[in-house]
């Protein structure tokens, strides 16, 4: 799990958000990299 700033990296967050997510959780995202992170 992320403790700070300094390990919040984008990849890192959208990993640890799945994996609360439940089955019919949606995940709004906007325009940028982590648009394509979420995708995947």
């Amino acid at each position: 799990m992320i403790t700070g700033v300094a390990d919040a990296k984008p990849q890192k967050v959208l990993w640890d958000v799945r994996e609360r997510l439940g089955t019919d959780d949606i995940v709004l995202s906007g325009v940028s990299a982590h648009k394509m992170w979420i995708g995947r």
